[in-house]
Formats: structure tokens, sequence, C-alpha cells
């Protein structure tokens, strides 16, 4: 009788790298060998991650406060939760990707708390609007580290109401040297652009402001939508047909999408010009927005305009036909005053520098 060979042994390995055994079926299941206790590893390797204590704490500490307090994540709550946090957010977010970057700057807190400071406390002992934004924007103005010379950056104004959050970013500057126009009594001060910004100031306080996408919604809407093909090919502004758009806009803001189609609609029934379409819309998104800013204004209050150009006689024929009474500012003036006023104030001109 032959001898019967015994068959090879089978093998499970569990191996970081592969293993061959002479005269055995191999078979490589994992690269390593299974856990006995997964979850604790889990747990103990997630723990000694950075910030993994902070999360632990809440996911104990969330169910145990809303048992006391079942309003805790209530949507309400949790909304105005947020909302606390969106200011601390927006400058922990730059001061993160400066941090990312190499670079440290760990002083954006104590600016905007000291620019705030400064500005409530001039406002507190009688110093007028202008100067007291000016001195708060100077105390908040950043030099550029690296430079031979000493560049500043301005601080912008951030309205913070959980109902109509808005931030001012470059026209602040504009608007201290319209300030510096007028004084006392209610204003509102009108900057056009591609994001309009409108200032309600009552006496010697800015009561709160508006942005409105004016400008880039005409630039969408003219470039990509429908409505493109009814400007295509247009060269000008009708006056007379801007200013009648400005006033059914004005009169009926609710009906704006309407309006807007009607510059198709007027195309393809009647043969409206490019030109006319272009009127009507501009009119229409500026009507609407007039009469958005102005819906809350305080009953006399004057509307101050600081535009120049295109915009400057765009807003002033839409003011004429809806009879607002308006001054205007010169843009370019109002910047020049508004910079010179920061710079003198962030480097005072000694007597002998001035004579």
């Amino acid at each position: 009788m032959t001898a019967s060979t015994p068959k090879p042994e089978a093998v499970i390995v569990y191996s970081s790298k592969p293993v061959l055994r002479k005269g055995t079926d191999m078979t490589v299941v994992s690269q390593n060998p299974p856990s006995t206790n997964g979850i604790a590893e889990a747990l103990q390797s997630f723990a000694g991650r950075p910030g993994a204590g902070i999360f632990l704490f809440l996911v104990v500490f969330l169910p145990v406060i809303s048992f006391f307090a079942p309003q805790m994540l209530q949507e309400a709550n949790l909304a105005g939760i947020l909302n606390q946090m969106v200011f601390i957010f927006i400058p922990t977010l730059g001061m993160t990707i400066v941090i990312i970057s190499g670079g440290i700057d760990l002083s954006v807190g104590s600016v905007i708390g000291l620019s705030g400071g400064v500005a409530a406390g001039l406002l507190g002992v009688g110093l007028p609007l202008p100067l007291a934004l000016m001195a708060g924007i100077a105390a908040g103005a950043v030099r550029i580290a690296g430079e031979s010379h000493d560049i500043r950056i301005l601080p912008g104004l951030a309205q913070r109401r959980a109902a109509d959050p808005d931030v001012i970013r470059g026209e602040e500057t504009q608007l201290l040297g319209a300030l510096s126009a007028f004084s006392g009594g209610d204003h509102i001060v009108c900057m056009p652009g591609t994001h309009s910004k409108w200032v309600h100031v009552s006496g010697d306080t800015v009561d709160g402001f508006s942005t409105f996408m004016t400008g880039e919604l005409f630039d969408v809407i003219t470039r990509h939508s429908i409505l493109s093909h009814a400007v295509a090919g247009s060269e000008a502004i009708d006056d007379a047909g801007f200013a009648d758009a400005a006033a059914d806009a004005y009169a009926a803001p609710a009906m704006v999408t309407n309006l807007l189609f009607r510059a198709r609609a007027g195309q393809l029934l009647h043969g409206l010009s490019a030109d006319a379409a272009k009127s009507q819309l501009s009119g229409t998104l500026i009507g609407v927005e007039i009469a958005g800013a102005l819906s809350h204004a305080k009953k006399g209050a004057v509307v101050r305009l600081v535009a120049s150009g295109r915009l400057q006689h765009l807003y002033e024929s839409a003011f004429r036909r809806l009879a607002i009474d308006f001054t205007t500012i010169d843009a370019d003036d109002a910047v020049r005053k508004g910079l010179f006023a920061a710079a003198r104030t962030l480097w005072p001109l000694t007597q002998e520098t001035q004579s």
C-alpha cells in the first residue's frame, strides 16, 4: 500500500505582510489581527485628539441641561445662540486662516472691543457722530506689518441685530466724508453701487443701515437670465422710460417680478427696443430699492445722495420722478474727506508741520 500524503493543514494568518509557509494552505483574512476591544480602542484614540474633551463635555452637558430646561434645544433658543456666535465666528475664521498660513494675529478681539468702546464713549460725552465714528474707526485701524511705511486698514461697520444683520465694508470712509456736510435732524444717506447702502442717521446716532443688491441683480438679470435677450445690443438708458419704471416699482414693490418680465413681454408683443427694455429693468430695480429703503424712514427725514457719474444721474432722476426731497454729495469728494479725516486722526499734524 502506498502511504497517503497527509493533507496540509489550513492556516489562517493575520499579518501586515504576506507570509508563506511550506506545506500549508494559507488564507490571509486580514492584515491586522482582530481587536478584542475595538470600541475601547476607538474611544481611546478619539480622546487623544485636540478638542475631544470639549466635545465629550457637550455630549454629556447638553442632555443634562435639556432635562432640567426643556426649552434649551428649542429652535428659537438654538437660533439665538447661533446669532450670538456670529460676531465671534467671523473674526475667528480670519484669525484661523492667518494662523494656518504661518502668521500669528491675536489682536482681532481687542480691536473690535476697542473701536466700539471708543465710538460709544465719545458719543456718550456729546462728541458729534462724524467725529465719534471717525475716532472709533481710526482706533480699530490695523497696521500692515513688514512695510517700511505706516499703512493702515480701516475697519468697517457691523449691524448685529438678529432680525436684520448687515455690514458696511469700504463705504464707511464715504459715509464719514458725507456726514461732515450736515448736522442735526434726521437724515438718510444713500450710497448707490453694486451693493447700495442706505444709512439712517438721527441727530448724532446711526439708527441702522440696509444693503440692497441692486447693481449685482441688474448685472445677473441682464447677463444670465431670459431677460438678457431683451437688452441685447442696448447702448443707452431712456430717461423717461427709466423714471416711469421706477415710479411703477415704487408704487407696487410686491409686483417686482412681474414688472421685470414686462420687458421681455413688451419686446415679444410690441417690439420694445433694447434700450427701452434696459431702462425698464434698471428703473424697476432702483424703484424697488427706494421703496424698501424708505419704508421705515422717519417722517421728514432728508435723503442725502452720495454718488457721482451715471449712478448719480439715475438716482436723481428717480427721486425727482417720485417727488422725494434730496441733496447730492459728490461721492469722490466724500471719500477724500473721509480718508483725510481718518488720516488726520491716526497721524495728528503738529503745529510745526502745519506751518
